[in-house]
């Protein structure tokens, strides 16, 4: 058996154990009321050479979730991918434990183009959080990465740096929103003319005691903030105290760049440089996709403007 099959193995061991309740030998009929006649039936049937293929494929069009997950995996175990014509219907199963399962199978497709289809039929047609979330980061559209050269290392500049004035962005004027399906940048929350009046205040901190609870995962901060006027500046730069974990930052609706050391840059200050980004002597709106695994998450010391000659 392959390492990824080990690992679907691994992941569907919760159906071994609950395939016991399909054991046993009188082959009666089932009810919506009472599936376990109809289990045990299918189990005897399995269980017997001459009806073992048949059997499977009954169930996996049986209206029965528990046995459509059994015979998914069985099909799965005896036929690997040679098995997909058979059970690809169960894309479009409405049980997140059959999704589930389904999805762990389509990730061991190597052909891009076909895993990321299966995929999305399986999103298309889940409720599930957890099943569009593993979906979504299979086939995720999210790729930003822009590098970003501050006025101190830039290589053509060669006068000293004074810091003109510096400037906390408000505490108390953000807004934030859990992105767990994190599609986010599809709906463009980054955009200026998002609409984000349903967005949650929140200040900086971390968020699980502002109303996101113990959350994992990804959220969207917004602030809208005024920039002074140039004056005798050369540049401008943003310099978070530090978010936990992995940052990407938009101003304006343009993509800046990242802070992105994994799990590690959770308390690692960084700046980037904003001035072809910068509205000068005019309201601005920054955006920042947070990502966290463990634990707290999200902007949790302030954000100041520094303005540079």
């Amino acid at each position: 058996m392959s390492a990824a099959y080990r690992r679907i193995v691994l992941f569907v061991w919760p159906v071994i154990i609950l395939s016991g309740c399909l054991s046993g030998s009188a082959p009666t009929v089932s009810s919506p009321e009472d599936p376990i006649p109809g289990r045990r039936f299918y189990r005897q049937r399995l269980s017997d050479p001459s009806t073992r293929a048949q059997t499977l494929r009954e169930g996996l069009h049986s209206p029965d979730p528990l046995i459509r997950k059994n015979a998914l995996y069985e099909t799965i175990a005896e036929r690997g991918l040679d098995g997909l014509a058979d059970i690809e219907h169960l894309t479009r199963d409405q049980d997140p434990l059959v999704q589930k399962l389904m999805l762990d199978y389509v990730k061991t497709i190597s052909d891009p183009q076909l895993r990321s289809r299966l995929a999305q039929d399986i999103g298309a047609h889940s409720a599930d959080p957890a099943v569009l979330k593993a979906v979504n980061s299979l086939i995720s559209t999210f790729n930003y990465h822009r590098p970003n050269m501050r006025l101190k290392d830039n290589p053509t500049w060669d006068h000293e740096i004074e810091t003109l004035q510096t400037m906390t962005l408000a505490d108390d004027t953000w807004k934030i929103l859990a992105d767990p399906v994190e599609n986010g940048h599809e709906k463009k929350f980054f955009a200026v003319d998002y609409d984000d009046r349903d967005w949650k205040p929140v200040r900086v901190g971390g968020w699980e005691h502002q109303g996101l609870g113990p959350y994992d995962g990804v959220a969207w901060y917004r602030i809208t903030f005024t920039a002074p006027a140039k004056g005798q500046a050369n540049a401008a730069e943003l310099h978070f105290g530090a978010v936990d974990e992995v940052a990407w930052v938009w101003l304006n609706g343009t993509y800046v760049s990242q802070h992105d050391l994994g799990a590690d840059g959770w308390d690692i200050p960084f700046a980037l440089d904003i001035t072809p980004e910068i509205k000068w002597g005019e309201k601005n709106l920054l955006v920042v996709r947070v990502l966290d695994s463990a634990q707290q998450g999200g902007i949790w010391k302030p954000v100041t403007l520094h303005v540079l000659k």
